[in-house]
């Protein structure tokens, strides 16, 4: 999170440089960070979720089950739009 990295309040291009520095892909709720983010391929990836913000065990869900699901490779220069699982 980016109050464990003292990363709170920086620009969103800033978290992108420090998650691709650090080999670290972002996971987000903010859509137009993520389309902007979208148009970019030199980063290690993120994902966008598009389901409520408080659904935290959604959120953990849908991302422990993308993380089995796609590799390193598969993930870097992405931009994924995570749906929470409607099940």
């Amino acid at each position: 999170m980016a109050v464990d990295v003292d990363m709170t309040g920086k620009k969103d291009p800033v978290h992108r440089a420090y998650a691709t520095e650090n080999n670290l892909v972002l996971v987000t709720h903010d859509r137009p960070f993520a389309g902007l983010t979208s148009k970019l391929t030199n980063h290690t990836g993120l994902i966008c979720w598009l389901g409520k913000t408080d659904n935290f065990g959604g959120q953990i869900q849908a991302l422990s089950k993308f993380a089995n699901e796609h590799t390193v490779e598969q993930v870097e220069g992405q931009v994924f739009w995570l749906n929470p699982d409607p099940n």
